[in-house]
C-alpha cells in the first residue's frame, strides 16, 4: 500500500514505487537487496560501494531479531535525481531477549540509469 500523495506522479513516483519495492524486497534479501538497489557509486555516512555496503548490512541483518521497514512520503524529482523521504520503523533484540522498537526518518537520493531504472546513490536516517 503506497503512503504517497496521489499529486506524486512522473518520475517522481516511479522512483518512490522502487523504494516501495526495496523495502519490501529488503525483508526477503537483506545485504543483496541494498546492494542491487544501489548505484555503482554509492556512497553513505557508513559505506561507500556496493561491497562495503553488502558488508555493512550483512553484519546489521545477522543481529538476532533486527528487521528495518520503511515507507517513502514525499518523492521529487530534480533533473535525473529523485529525493524520497519518510518514516522508518527498526526492531531489534538485545542480549537479555528483550525486542526494542524505535522509529525515524529518513532520505534517499535515486539516480535514473540509462536504462530508466532508478538506484540510488545516497541514503541515511535517524
Amino acid at each position: 500500500m503506497s503512503h504517497l500523495p496521489p499529486s506524486v506522479s512522473g518520475e517522481a513516483r516511479k522512483a518512490a514505487e522502487t523504494d516501495c519495492t526495496f523495502a519490501f524486497d529488503s525483508q526477503l534479501g537483506a545485504a543483496d537487496t541494498w546492494a542491487g538497489n544501489a548505484d555503482e557509486h554509492v556512497a553513505t555516512s557508513y559505506a561507500k560501494g556496493r561491497d562495503e555496503l553488502r558488508a555493512f548490512w550483512a553484519r546489521i541483518y545477522a543481529e538476532p531479531g533486527f528487521k528495518l521497514e520503511w515507507w517513502p512520503l514525499t518523492a521529487e524529482q530534480h533533473g535525473s535525481f529523485v529525493v524520497t523521504t519518510g518514516e522508518s520503523r527498526r526492531t531489534m533484540v538485545d542480549k537479555q531477549g528483550k525486542t526494542h522498537v524505535s522509529t525515524g526518518h529518513y532520505i534517499t537520493v535515486w539516480k535514473r540509469q540509462p536504462d530508466g531504472t532508478y538506484r540510488f546513490v545516497w541514503d541515511g536516517g535517524e
